[in-house]
C-alpha cells in the first residue's frame, strides 16, 4: 500500500532541507567575503572569524551577524 500524501510531505522536506542549505552557503560565502577586504579588522582578527564561519558555519554566520549588524546596517536618516 503506498500513500502518497506522505510521499508529498517527504518531497516536501527533502526540498525544504535543500533550500535551507543553499542559503547557509550563500550566507557562509557572503560573510566569508565582508570580513576579507574590511580594514578595520587585522589579519589576527581576520583568522578566527574565518575559521568561526567555515568550522561551524550557522553559528559562525550567526555570530558574525549578531556581531556586525549594528556597524553594517547604518543609514543615513537626513535624505
Amino acid at each position: 500500500m503506498t500513500c502518497p500524501l506522505f510521499h508529498a510531505f517527504v518531497s516536501t522536506q527533502y526540498l525544504a532541507r535543500l533550500i535551507a542549505w543553499i542559503s547557509l552557503i550563500f550566507h557562509v560565502f557572503h560573510d566569508f567575503h565582508d570580513v576579507m577586504p574590511g580594514h578595520d579588522l587585522t589579519g589576527t582578527l581576520k583568522a578566527p572569524w574565518v575559521l568561526l564561519i567555515f568550522v561551524l558555519p550557522l553559528r559562525g554566520c550567526l555570530l558574525y551577524l549578531r556581531s556586525f549588524s549594528a556597524v553594517t546596517c547604518t543609514f543615513d536618516k537626513s535624505a
